[in-house]
């Protein structure tokens, strides 16, 4: 419910809560209980941004809810951001079994 402002003639200002629908309605002074008027004294409390900052929030809050492509996770996904293919360095044992240090370090051979 949003906070207005009431001028009662004894004890001036003060603030009260009010449904949107009743916001020309007098409001009860606390103190004395007269009937005060709604006035406006203060200006609405606005929120002001650059543009920077809105256009950031705006792709922030599409983003939040968006399911993530591989692409977009990062490294080792596959997709344009995965790893590189060409870092293919296999080292053959003396047994004969193949391994790949660099790139899969739990894989012995194939």
């Amino acid at each position: 419910m949003p906070v207005y402002e009431y001028w009662c003639d004894e004890h001036g200002v003060f603030e009260a809560t009010q449904s949107i629908s009743a916001y020309k309605q007098p409001s009860a002074c606390p103190i004395c209980g007269a009937a005060a008027a709604r006035v406006l004294l203060t200006a609405p409390g606005l929120g002001v941004s650059d543009r920077a900052s809105i256009r950031a929030h705006d792709v922030n809050a599409r983003a939040a809810d968006s399911p993530k492509r591989l692409s977009q996770q990062g490294p080792g996904y596959g997709g344009r951001g995965g790893r590189s293919r060409g870092n293919n360095q296999k080292f053959t044992h003396a047994n004969g079994t193949n391994s790949f240090p660099k790139q899969r370090p739990w894989m012995i051979g194939w």
